[in-house]
């Protein structure tokens, strides 16, 4: 069987082929398919969190930070959530004039329960347990100074966005700031983040 023969047997063999498909498929009658129902925990569970990054230098100290804080809320009443919430934050401390970098990280665990007051305000009250960094430094080296504390947060915030993801700002205060003679600490934090599904 020469190359001529195989060519012609092989366009029509594809022909028929396609013949055959086009026969069956237009006898197929179009069926919608059932809407599957989303379960009832996934209507009620909702995510969100933040991303940290940034970079500042002052006075010979260069400072870069990365860091993410999920959190995962469920819907006990439609406006009703309480969930958990996690925080990390490393932050890279160098400079030029010191012999040595540090690179602490902050991290935090806590329970929260958030109130919609109306579709884009919410309130917010959360219990966490962070331990934090200080940086200090003599001139030449760099130290850091570590604190663990309660933190009880109230406050509330402001969502916006399209569709089930939504940008949010969150305002609190802090009613057990700890007070320290070496460090500023404020009572007050905002935050940056989304959420999906809130």
């Amino acid at each position: 069987m020469n190359a001529t023969k195989c060519l012609f047997i092989g366009i029509i063999f594809v022909l028929k082929l396609s013949d055959v498909i086009g026969q069956a498929s237009s006898g197929l009658k179009y069926q919608k398919q059932p809407t599957k129902e989303p379960s009832v925990v996934s209507t009620k569970i909702w995510y969100g969190g933040g991303l940290n990054l940034g970079f500042s230098g002052q006075s010979g100290l260069n400072v870069l930070q990365l860091g993410a804080s999920p959190m995962v809320g469920y819907k006990i009443l439609p406006r009703w959530s309480v969930g958990p919430r996690v925080s990390f934050l490393a932050s890279r401390y160098s400079g030029r004039s010191f012999i040595n970098k540090i690179t602490p990280v902050n991290w935090g665990v806590g329970a929260f329960t958030r109130v919609k007051v109306i579709s884009a305000i919410f309130a917010h009250a959360e219990y966490e347990i962070a331990n934090q960094a200080f940086v200090s430094f003599d001139g030449v080296k760099l130290y850091a100074d570590r604190l663990q504390q309660n933190n009880v947060y109230v406050g509330g915030g402001y969502s916006s966005g399209q569709g089930n993801t939504k940008f949010e700002i969150v305002a609190l205060y802090n009613l057990q700031t700890p007070e320290s003679n070496l460090y500023v600490i404020s009572p007050f934090t905002f935050r940056f983040g989304f959420t999906v599904n809130f």
